[in-house]
């Protein structure tokens, strides 16, 4: 199903608990959407299709253009966050970040756990709100400030 790379364990849990729950995940992380399971996996074979004839046509490495590694849990506007896959079963995995049209990743997240912790913290601290007008808003200083307490990366 995931090629020979496949998303971590807790991922998978994730995936699962957003199908059995009748709650909309979907906005979980603003400004990005989350995947259901079948989703993500139809856009990871679009990813890959696409980097493979763009490699194709211009003699370079699928790789350089999507990584097959790279599998996408949530989407905004062609980036995405992806957890890393792997050819065996693996509970952690650090979370990436990977824009559209850039080879390059950076690592978001420490962990699948440590994103969630600070999504978490987001929501109770007001990070994350709703506006006046119905609207998800983020203050990103906040939200920078919570993530860097909880990952240890940059």
């Amino acid at each position: 199903m995931y090629g020979r790379h496949r998303p971590p364990s807790l991922a998978l849990s994730l995936f699962l608990l957003s199908k059995a729950e009748e709650e909309d995940f979907s906005i979980l992380f603003p400004p990005y959407t989350f995947y259901s399971l079948e989703i993500a996996q139809e856009e990871y074979n679009k990813l890959i299709e696409k980097a493979e004839k763009f490699a194709e046509d211009n003699w370079v490495d699928p790789s350089e253009v999507w990584n097959p590694k790279w599998f996408p849990v949530f989407y905004f506007q062609g980036d995405y966050i992806c957890i890393l896959g792997n050819e065996e079963v693996y509970e952690v995995s650090p979370v990436v970040e990977v824009f559209r049209d850039t080879p390059e990743i950076t690592i978001k997240y420490s962990s699948l756990t440590s994103m969630m912790r600070t999504i978490l913290e987001c929501y109770e601290t007001g990070a994350y709100y709703i506006s006046q007008y119905g609207d998800m808003e983020i203050n990103e200083k906040r939200e920078e400030s919570i993530r860097i307490q909880y990952n240890a990366v940059e």
